[in-house]
């Protein structure tokens, strides 16, 4: 089972864009492809960072004389931080661009815990049902 964060933004007009579920937990995507991670949820602020990040790793270690394994050490560390950090980091910034923490919500998928929050909170349902 996993464990999603529900979110909303205030004052929300859309439920179908202003409910966003975020998943606990180690982020295998943001592990691997941490820039690329950023940019698909539109972190413009954190894929920068991470992008100067992994440049100065990949071109300032090897000029302070860092062999190879040891600049490969730190970038998987990098890497290792940013898929354990990367959900926390989503909810700062849904926080940071106005958006509420509702609920928590355990299920099997994405898919799961989203029916299971709307079958526990009917009225938001509604809201989406009567916006499509």
């Amino acid at each position: 089972m996993q464990v999603y964060t529900v979110h909303m933004r205030r004052h929300g007009l859309d439920p179908n864009k202003d409910i966003v579920f975020v998943r606990e937990g180690f982020s295998w995507w943001a592990f691997a492809f941490t820039f690329l991670w950023a940019a698909y949820h539109r972190l413009w602020l954190a894929m920068t960072a991470a992008a100067l990040l992994i440049l100065a790793m990949g071109f300032g270690l090897p000029a302070l004389g860092a062999s190879q394994l040891i600049t490969t050490i730190v970038q998987t560390a990098f890497a290792a931080v940013a898929g354990y950090v990367a959900g926390d980091v989503r909810r700062y910034f849904l926080r940071r661009d106005g958006f509420a923490d509702l609920d928590v919500v355990v299920a099997r998928d994405q898919t799961s815990a989203e029916q299971r929050y709307f079958d526990l909170n009917p009225d938001k349902a509604e809201l989406i049902e009567a916006d499509t």
